[in-house]
């Protein structure tokens, strides 16, 4: 007698896709890239580019009302020019006029809201090259997530030079990590 044929081997399980690739590694020089300028944000003709200018914004400290941010050279673009205004774009209209005691190292200054549009101008600040410089307000009423876009505050630098405006606009943390 003849034995059956012997059954046909299952197919092979289905290969596994290959791992994904791990993560770009971010360089901590490096920083993720602005968005868009929020509806043409700074609202004035200049050159909105953030490697116009080498300076940049980070947020020193913070706690739900004292705000520190510190305004320095990033060594990227060029560093001819002095910082003399700052201009943050912030998203909830309830916080409009939640900043108070605004100072540049140590020295008042003003916080300018606009009034048809959600901007707030921190001007005469004479920021020169060399070492930081630290902006500090205190928060009433809302928090800097609130009055950011919930984790990223958009911001942008002036030089004084009128004729060739530089105002790049970058992006900070609303959050220290």
């Amino acid at each position: 007698p003849r034995s059956p044929p012997p059954s046909p081997l299952p197919p092979p399980p289905p290969r596994s896709p290959p791992p994904s690739p791990p993560p770009p590694s971010i360089d901590s020089r490096d920083e993720a890239p602005p968005p868009p300028p929020p509806s043409g944000f700074p609202f004035c003709v200049c050159n909105r580019d953030p490697s116009s200018m080498s300076w940049r914004a980070t947020l020193a400290t913070s706690d739900p009302v004292s705000i520190r941010i510190r305004i320095d050279q990033s060594g990227l673009g060029p560093s001819s020019f002095d910082v003399m205004k700052f201009e943050l774009y912030f998203d909830d209209l309830n916080c409009r006029h939640s900043i108070k005691n605004a100072q540049i190292n140590g020295q008042g200054t003003s916080a300018i809201y606009e009034n048809d549009r959600p901007v707030v101008k921190f001007t005469n600040m004479d920021v020169t090259r060399g070492s930081p410089s630290f902006l500090t307000f205190t928060l009433s009423g809302c928090t800097l997530p609130q009055l950011c876009h919930g984790g990223a505050c958009v911001y942008a630098l002036f030089d004084l030079n009128t004729n060739q405006a530089q105002c790049p606009v970058n992006q900070f943390a609303s959050v220290r990590a």
